[in-house]
């Protein structure tokens, strides 16, 4: 009897499976990730989930090597003069999305190994994104393949962003790319300053003291912003990934705190022909580097066998296109820089791509910034080998100070060896409201379902496969209990983050 395995990732074209099966009398199938065990599920196809093949070591070796390469591949000998600009590592920019995609890297070869492994199949039917790496085991074990190439190439977690936003009662939620994102964010940006005037003279604001904020949501801050204007400074918004006003409530923060809207290609004006030609050259280098296949097939292997070749196409495009984002943007904070007296940078996401370049930057002209505590990190020591990827994590820090919200979270932090004069206890501004509203005792009819959802796979030791359905199953027991009260309304508030709401 002729059989088969099949290693199933992503979203899968089920159709095509389907004819590919009945090539075979028996056919055994994988899912890779959730995605395609939802989709298998959905179509009553019978599988495993290649995850349950995993022993705890597994989980460990797949977190360890991944943040690894995430925080080491950069500096190889050979490849680090490529990468060096204005004294920046660009490959030090963009870890916190990089540990997702070796993770993703890192767990197809191991799942894909063990499952070889233990079936000693003679057929195999791929479709993953690292089947290049497939057919090299194939080929060391004479085992007969058959690659699908995946319909799209994996990316990095902001190469595709979620908006958010209310049309009258209606929540609205749409994804669309990074390149038609910032497209967006200029339309939007343009007309707000076109009717309301919020961009700031430069001229006429250099000579005064500047305070930048980050990527700040004014909603969220609006407090600390009103408290801000008291000041006898320039309070200037700098927001590289959302725009800084997209409702009427988020103006009016913006107009009685009378902060300054800012963008970075208002300072593009003297250095346009630097940044065209330092781009050119960066192109240049990183071509030569990318062709180290020897190298890279060394950096990017798992027992033996090297899946550089499976992630070249989709990591040589992500990193030259953020890489390239990087000197850009790098020339105009110098600029922007030199031309205003930023006196400190409030920012509360400081491993962010954008955030980093502005330290960087700060750091060498003696800027002081300050990271304001977004939210709680987990206290178990075992989260402690991935703060360096979230937005700001106890043990580990890059901004001059940090606010934290309160003693004990300033304890924790000085037990990774933090000093004591670098960490202030403030409370947390972007909570501040909660504590003045005033209970009037009024029944609003509303359940409110405040939902966090596993993280985007940063961790097969820590968030293990059962998570996602979980979570699911989670969210429709919740659902199906507000039934029993019809007289109230569900109100279903997801984390900000790619989330896992079934349908």
């Amino acid at each position: 009897m002729k059989s088969a395995i099949f290693l199933l990732e992503g979203d899968i074209d089920i159709l095509k499976i389907k004819n590919d099966m009945d090539t075979y009398d028996i056919s055994k199938l994988f899912a890779l990730d959730y995605e395609s065990h939802k989709i298998l599920v959905e179509n009553n196809l019978d599988h495993e989930i290649a995850e349950n093949y995993l022993l705890n070591e597994d989980r460990i070796a797949i977190d360890n090597n991944s943040i690894h390469t995430t925080t080491t591949w950069y500096n190889i000998p050979e490849i680090k003069n490529f990468l060096i600009f204005e004294e920046i590592n660009l490959g030090s920019l963009i870890e916190m999305e990089l540990l997702q995609f070796f993770v993703k890297a890192y767990g197809n070869a191991v799942m894909i190994d063990t499952i070889i492994e233990l079936n000693m199949p003679e057929h195999i039917v791929s479709y993953t994104s690292v089947n290049d790496y497939v057919e090299r085991i194939c080929k060391q074990k004479s085992i007969h393949i058959i690659s699908n190439t995946p319909s799209q190439l994996s990316l990095l977690q902001a190469d595709k962003l979620n908006i958010k936003f209310n049309l009258g009662p209606y929540p609205i939620s749409i994804t669309v790319s990074r390149k038609t994102f910032s497209n967006i964010r200029k339309i939007v940006d343009k007309t707000t300053n076109l009717f309301f005037k919020l961009k700031p003279n430069l001229y006429n604001i250099k000579n005064k003291k500047s305070i930048l904020l980050l990527d700040f949501n004014p909603v969220q801050y609006d407090l600390l912003m009103n408290e801000l204007s008291l000041l006898n400074k320039n309070i200037i918004l700098l927001n590289q990934r959302r725009p800084a006003i997209w409702n009427l409530q988020s103006l009016k923060i913006i107009k009685n705190s009378n902060c300054k809207i800012i963008n970075l290609n208002d300072f593009e004006k003297n250095v346009i022909k630097k940044i065209n030609l330092e781009i050119q050259t960066l192109k240049s280098n990183l071509e030569k580097m990318w062709n180290l296949n020897s190298s890279f097939e060394e950096i990017f292997s798992y027992n033996s066998n090297t899946f550089w070749h499976s992630i070249k196409e989709s990591f040589t495009k992500t990193c030259t296109s953020r890489f390239c984002e990087s000197v850009r943007r790098i020339l105009l904070v110098n600029e922007l820089f030199d031309t205003l007296d930023i006196s400190v940078i409030l920012e509360w996401a400081e491993t962010g791509q954008e955030e980093k370049e502005i330290i960087f930057i700060s750091k060498k002209k003696g800027i002081k910034s300050i990271l304001l505590q977004h939210a709680m990190d987990p206290l178990s020591n075992v989260w402690d080998k991935y703060h360096q990827f979230s937005l700001g994590g106890y043990s580990s820090f890059i901004s001059d100070r940090q606010a934290l919200w309160g003693p004990q979270v300033k304890d924790h932090a000085l037990s990774y060896g933090h000093k004591k004069e670098n960490l202030i206890e403030i409370g947390s501004p972007r909570h501040d409201n909660f504590f003045k509203s005033i209970n009037k005792g009024k029944k609003t009819g509303v359940i409110l379902f405040a939902t966090t959802a596993p993280t985007p796979k940063m961790s097969f030791e820590q968030v293990p496969f059962e998570a996602y359905p979980n979570f699911d199953n989670f969210v429709r027991e919740v659902c199906r209990a507000a039934k029993k009260f019809p007289d109230k309304q569900l109100i279903i508030k997801p984390h900000p983050q790619a989330d896992f709401l079934s349908n």
